[in-house]
């Protein structure tokens, strides 16, 4: 790729960030009152952010601004202002105006992009008098000449140099009247990934080698075998400009080895996910999530852990890094626990499935039911392919053949009468017999939660809706658990617990449906019971329910394990069950049980390493964790259909200590673009020995 070409599409990449900022701030994340000027081309903004960013891009932002707004601030108290800021790959970034608009900053600012960012970059502030009006006109001097375009005053610099030549920066920085031995804060904000190793070694050793008392923060991603980072990568390619940088520092660890390595006397790191709950405050975090209605919490867990700020220090500066706290060495219980783990991976061995529809079951946050006699998982709802709310239902059957290790996976669309639920995501659907299902709940297309109940009849292949008229509803809720089980005069009940309401807030209750009769019921809780949680995964086990996981108030997940046990006067006790080791923080795994042993599949965590599956023995408590090797782009971290495949199926080549786990659907909300195809999992059929 030529050198133009490559500007061309870093510059598209840059647009692309200016305009989901300028909208990220019109949505109240963050005050910038200048980055509405940095729209390069002709379209206005009124007319260009009315398209939506995703929320999770929006957090995503908003804490990439926060962390360097921090180290800025740190860096300006400890030298009264008067530092000396290096922006390297600076594109129309708008932090220098912010700084002078706040009257805090007397030192030495200078921004260094590609030679066609920086030409965009001079038009808009000649042609704007709210950011002219901040530099020096006296001493402006504006060129584009030989060396490159170049706009020179008092305090501001903006140069068009290729980071190809960083050498060559030296020259420059004395120029502009920059002394190398005073304190200086380098900024490289999603540069390095960029570049190829050799070219970004280059700049960090060049910067520890010119200046003696210096910061170099650098914002960058890890872990790219990960299928977050394969996500990202993805959509980062589709504008020409892929991360040449990701692949040979993939850990927080490696990028602190390579600064120390090239010069730097102390490193550390910091990831996104501990900046947001960790660094920022729960009041300010509030306000965040006041913002909008969040519905990417496993996307945003396995994004932010996926993200890095790098510090690294020399001389003065060091006494700085006291007061930053490294998310790599310590990020809790949950990360000690994972940390400590072996996992196994001679346990469990992965096989994609043929589907005779794929493009069917790209489902996100679906409603679904397995029915082990017949090998089959009813499936309706979620956010299909292109993210929209879907009211189709889908009938899976899963085959094999006679004396073949083969299965395969035949996807219909069922005909349906009656009048349907509707659209919806994050509902439950149950079984309650061989051919009558029940389904409530959900968040449907207008982001309404819902409590009302249906129920789903099966005849030769044909099904009917039939809403029921229920007495005493709870709350309409979302993300919730329901499961059926027999009260004490044996009659069948739907148990429902937690679940967010309309407005996002956790929810705590449980309630009791008769079935038989369609009143409900509110249960008093005892015992040792939940806080309020979603996205949490039960199963039911010797007629009660085993519950795990889940996202509380805060927004954390939780590593918690109960069993919830009904009883005959509408009471439900809870237990919290202790496993040896303890088991992760997790939200939306899928639960199975097979005989006295809980097996939970996927989820996200908020550790890169999560194990894709967990057994835990009910009768000692005993947990082992699995991690497959699969390709990453399996996604069986979210909310898969998972189903044991019936004895009568039994593939030929296993034992019978071997168990044949299909999962099907579930996957990611990677949507970086209000456009953007989620990140789907295929099926899979998971072969376990136990």
């Amino acid at each position: 790729m030529d050198n133009i070409q490559r500007q061309d599409r870093v510059h598209v990449t840059n647009d692309i960030v200016t305009l989901k900022k300028a909208y990220t701030v019109r949505c109240g994340y963050y005050e910038d009152e200048f980055v509405k000027y940095m729209i390069s081309n002709e379209t206005t903004l009124n007319e260009k952010d009315k398209e939506p960013t995703p929320a999770m891009i929006s957090r995503g932002l908003y804490i990439r601004n926060f962390i360097f707004d921090d180290i800025v601030w740190r860096f300006l108290e400890e030298t009264k202002g008067q530092g000396q800021i290096v922006s390297l790959g600076a594109g129309f970034d708008t932090r220098y105006f912010r700084l002078k608009a706040s009257k805090s900053f007397r030192g030495l600012y200078l921004e260094v992009d590609l030679p066609k960012v920086v030409l965009v970059k001079l038009a808009l502030i000649e042609s704007n008098p709210n950011l002219k009006s901040f530099i020096n006109d006296k001493q402006l001097e504006v060129n584009n000449n030989e060396k490159g375009p170049f706009l020179k005053s008092s305090d501001y610099f903006l140069i068009g140099l290729d980071l190809k030549n960083v050498s060559e920066l030296t020259s420059v920085l004395l120029e502009c009247g920059f002394t190398l031995t005073k304190p200086t804060l380098l900024i490289s904000e999603f540069v390095l990934p960029f570049l190829e190793q050799e070219c970004s070694s280059n700049v960090i050793q060049w910067s520890a080698e010119t200046f003696p008392n210096a910061i170099f923060v650098s914002y960058d991603p890890i872990y790219p075998e990960s299928s977050c980072m394969k996500a990202i990568l993805s959509f980062i390619e589709k504008f020409g400009a892929p991360f040449k940088g990701c692949h040979y520092c993939p850990t927080p660890e490696d990028h602190i080895r390579r600064y120390t390595k090239l010069g730097w006397e102390k490193a550390t790191t910091i990831d996104f996910l501990y900046i947001f709950y960790n660094v920022i405050s729960e009041e300010e975090r509030a306000r965040i999530r006041n913002l909008s209605l969040f519905d990417s919490f496993e996307a945003f867990y396995l994004c932010s852990c996926s993200y890095i700020i790098s510090y690294a220090f020399k001389g003065d500066m060091i006494k700085l890094l006291k007061s930053l706290k490294p998310s790599h060495v310590q990020y809790g219980s949950d990360r000690e626990i994972l940390a400590c783990q072996t996992f196994s991976a001679k346990q469990a061995s992965l096989v994609k499935l043929k589907s005779t529809d794929p493009s069917l079951i790209g489902r996100f946050a679906q409603l679904s039911v397995y029915v082990k006699e017949r090998s089959e998982f009813l499936i309706y709802g979620g956010s299909d392919i292109s993210g929209l709310f879907s009211n189709v239902l889908l009938l899976c059957t899963v085959n094999s053949e006679d004396d073949k290790p083969f299965v395969s996976l035949q996807v219909e669309e069922c005909d349906t009468s009656g009048i349907s639920p509707g659209p919806l995501k994050h509902g439950s659907l149950l079984m309650l017999s061989d051919d009558a299902f029940v389904l409530f709940g959900g968040l449907n297309k207008s982001e309404q939660a819902k409590s009302d109940v249906f129920l789903l009849k099966e005849k030769f292949k044909l099904f009917e809706w039939n809403r029921q008229e229920t007495s005493k509803s709870p709350q309409p809720r979302w993300r919730h658990s329901a499961n059926i089980l027999k009260n004490t005069e044996e009659v069948d009940v739907m148990l429902v617990f937690g679940g967010r309401d309309s407005n996002g807030q956790p929810l705590g209750d449980c309630h009791i449906l008769d079935l038989n009769n369609m009143n409900w019921k509110e249960c008093k809780l005892l015992g040792n019971y939940p806080k309020p949680c979603h996205s949490h995964s039960t199963a039911v086990w010797r007629n009660t329910i085993l519950m795990y996981g889940g996202i509380l108030s805060d927004e954390k997940p939780t590593h918690k394990l109960y069993q919830a046990t009904l009883k005959e006067t509408s009471e439900v006790v809870f237990k919290e069950l202790k496993t040896t080791p303890l088991l992760p923080a997790k939200c939306s795994s899928s639960s199975l049980v097979q005989g006295d042993r809980l097996i939970l599949v996927g989820g996200a965590v908020w550790y890169p390493t999560e194990p894709d599956i967990i057994i835990v023995d009910l009768t000692d408590l005993k947990a082992s964790f699995i991690q497959l090797q699969l390709p990453r782009e399996s996604y069986l971290a979210v909310g898969t259909s998972c189903g044991l495949l019936s004895d009568k199926k039994r593939l030929s080549e296993n034992d019978p200590n071997t168990l044949n786990i299909i999962s099907v659907g579930g996957g990611c909300d990677f949507s970086f673009d209000v456009n953007d195809e989620i990140c789907f999992s295929p099926p899979v059929l998971i072969k376990l020995k136990i």
